[in-house]
């Protein structure tokens, strides 16, 4: 998300299809990994009660965001803060998961 915000900004078409490339893969690949994810760290066992406990705080985010992205854009007039907190967020939870250590089960 960062190179494309700074590719549309700089008006490097090959960048921005470079972006949307890297981002399409990125978010592709974040299906399964977070299935792997969850049950590596909470086994099969528990996996359903826990993705159930998660699953109403990622209805709010995911469903308040374009909201919020609505909101910024109407009092900044562009969309670029929105998308870049967005690609902050994913770089952040990447860091984290990076430096998580699986529990024993």
């Amino acid at each position: 998300m960062f190179i494309i915000v700074f590719a549309v900004q700089g008006q490097s078409l090959a960048w921005i299809y470079f972006g949307f490339v890297v981002l399409g893969f990125g978010w592709g690949g974040m299906i399964p990994l977070q299935e792997v994810i969850w049950a590596n760290f909470f086994g099969r066992r528990y996996l359903g009660s826990v993705r159930s406990a998660a699953l109403p705080f990622s209805i709010l985010l995911t469903a308040g965001a374009p909201l919020a992205t609505s909101y910024y854009f109407d009092i900044m007039g562009n969309y670029d803060g929105a998308i870049l907190m967005v690609g902050s967020a994913n770089l952040l939870s990447g860091v984290m998961l990076a430096l998580l250590r699986k529990p024993a089960l």
